[in-house]
């Protein structure tokens, strides 16, 4: 963060509630909001970067529907060299029968806001499409693994990258999991998924308790803070994060 101005000295009386506006102290040259994606493999930080109002806002328009909620990430790519490429999710959650499965509700497809600006690097998140038409995300995001600069950024009109991870960690850790392809029922239909991490393999369709899960999804308040004090003591406060990394 950018500090803007050192806030002025406060005097409290009758053990008053003080309120201070963070945005007049400091600004973030980046990022405009927040949100925590959390998986029993560590919750993802993410920061999300002006200047992409249609993709960002398509993002907490699913996670305030709890669209997420429950959703599992299905494919772990990988480069034909064997290094980690994309973490991909939010396109299908499991269903009320075991071994089922069921689409996550979209939205209406998004406008396209790539950006030279903001390359695909490892820890990166961007909306996934389908081929041929560069206006068609809609629930589904992956999170860089690696540089794909040369990959994502001339594909396709280029994958908008609309904010990053503060740690990389969990997606990597989830990245180390087996692969398998398994042919599964979806919405009354079979359907291939491939590159699926799971925690472990058993014969058919896999189980809830295998899935890379979306525990929940939701966005991090702003900074605040107060503070109070009964007596004529000098009061220090200070500004942690309180879900995740910080953002740096």
């Amino acid at each position: 963060p950018t500090i803007l101005a050192p806030p002025a000295p406060l005097v409290l009386l009758d053990e008053a509630l003080v309120e201070i506006d963070l945005d007049a102290i400091f600004e973030d040259p980046d990022f405009i909001r927040a949100a925590a994606v959390v998986t029993e493999f560590g919750d993802l930080t993410i920061g999300f970067y002006d200047g992409f109002p249609v993709t960002v806002g398509n993002f907490f328009a699913h996670a305030e529907n709890d669209a997420w909620d429950g959703a599992f990430f299905h494919r772990m790519a990988k480069l034909g060299n064997g290094e980690n490429f994309v973490l991909q999710g939010g396109g299908f959650k499991p269903d009320s029968d075991p071994g089922t499965y069921t689409r996550v509700t979209q939205l209406p497809a998004i406008v396209n806001e790539f950006d030279s600006s903001r390359p695909n690097l490892a820890g990166t998140i961007s909306m996934a499409k389908l081929g041929g038409d560069p206006n068609n995300a809609t629930n589904q995001f992956f999170i860089s693994l690696n540089d794909n600069r040369a990959i994502l950024d001339g594909q396709n009109g280029g994958f908008t990258v609309f904010g990053r991870t503060a740690d990389i960690s969990p997606a990597n850790r989830i990245a180390t999991l087996a692969r398998g392809e398994f042919n599964v029922p979806l919405d009354d239909f079979k359907v291939t998924l491939g590159d699926w991490p799971l925690t472990q393999f058993s014969g058919g369709s896999p189980a809830s308790d295998q899935l890379a899960s979306m525990n929940d999804v939701f966005e991090i308040p702003t900074l605040s803070y107060s503070f109070s004090s009964d007596g004529d003591d000098i009061v220090v406060a200070e500004v942690a994060p309180t879900v995740g990394a910080p953002l740096v």
